[in-house]
């Protein structure tokens, strides 16, 4: 594997290389495979096949078999560029493991930009990117702005994603500290609790990681297996979900339809999401099909 190291620096840059011409031999021969520190930083380091680094400006380009680790993370690529104790990107096939969050990435490009001595900085990845975290919380998007240390991100652009018992589909979303949105939600299912809707966006809120309220807006669609289970089509303007009531509560036009041809309607629903029933609250309708003795169906309906 052959080593290419280029400096710059200044107008005699000929008879300074001239001068370091033995040096750079064998720095060529002890980095052949290349691990070069770059910057101040000791946990710092980056490996190449080639690398073409300016002592000016600190910066470096480096192709072929790019490694770059700082303190406990790891990313791996074709090419890279930047200063690996400040900001840089890399191109191609990337990847990237971060020990300390249990994260792994995957991206057409990422750049890194360090944070203070006690931040890891964040990750901004694009192209077919993907994060999975404990193999099971997983996240693919177009684009992900991700901070390393606590785990916040934004991703846009064919968003999906796992968290515990949640899986998420939309075109934009967020996570940050006790809160999160999503705008576009063409899934937002609850598989624990075997429910799923879609709206024009919501948001959230969790404690400890889990998920406690989740408030759903514009052209609301929930859909559920009720305690009979018969699959349930609800809709509406607003949906509240509240994780210690255990009930989704359904306001502004609300209407369900089941399966068997039993409708409700009424200013609010309220479902229970243990015992799969749901309750019409505000000038309620109920309308269902039965059959006479003939055979024949009617229609009945009932108004509160």
């Amino acid at each position: 594997m052959h080593a290419v190291i280029i400096f710059y620096e200044g107008p005699d840059i000929m008879l300074y290389r001239q001068k370091i011409a033995a040096t750079a031999v064998v720095l060529a021969v002890m980095l052949t495979g290349i691990q070069c520190a770059v910057g101040a930083d000791s946990k710092a380091s980056l490996s190449a096949d080639n690398i073409n680094y300016n002592v000016s400006t600190k910066k470096a380009h480096a192709e072929g078999n790019v490694v770059i680790t700082r303190n406990d993370a790891t990313i791996w690529g074709d090419k890279a560029d930047g200063s690996i104790d400040s900001s840089f990107q890399v191109t191609g096939n990337v990847r990237g493991k971060f020990i300390k969050r249990n994260v792994t990435l995957t991206a057409g490009r990422i750049s890194w930009t360090a944070g203070t001595s006690k931040s890891s900085g964040f990750i901004e990845a694009s192209s077919s990117v993907r994060i999975t975290h404990d193999k099971n919380d997983k996240l693919s998007a177009d684009y992900v702005r991700w901070q390393i240390d606590t785990g916040d991100y934004r991703a846009r652009g064919r968003v999906d994603s796992t968290y515990k018992q949640y899986a998420l589909q939309c075109a934009e979303a967020s996570s940050s500290k006790n809160s999160f949105w999503a705008s576009n939600v063409t899934k937002f299912e609850n598989r624990e609790k075997r429910y799923t809707l879609s709206s024009g966006k919501i948001n959230g809120r969790t404690v400890n990681g889990a998920i406690t309220e989740v408030i759903a807006e514009n052209d609301l669609v929930l859909d559920y297996a009720d305690n009979e289970n018969l699959k349930t089509h609800v809709t509406g303007s607003k949906a509240v979900y509240s994780k210690d009531r255990g009930t989704i509560v359904i306001s502004g036009n609300a209407r369900a339809v089941r399966t068997d041809g039993k409708t409700v309607a009424a200013d609010t629903l309220v479902v229970h999401e243990d015992a799969r029933t749901i309750d019409a609250v505000g000038n309620s309708k109920i309308t269902f099909i039965m059959n006479d003795n003939a055979g024949r169906n009617k229609k009945a309906g009932q108004t509160q």
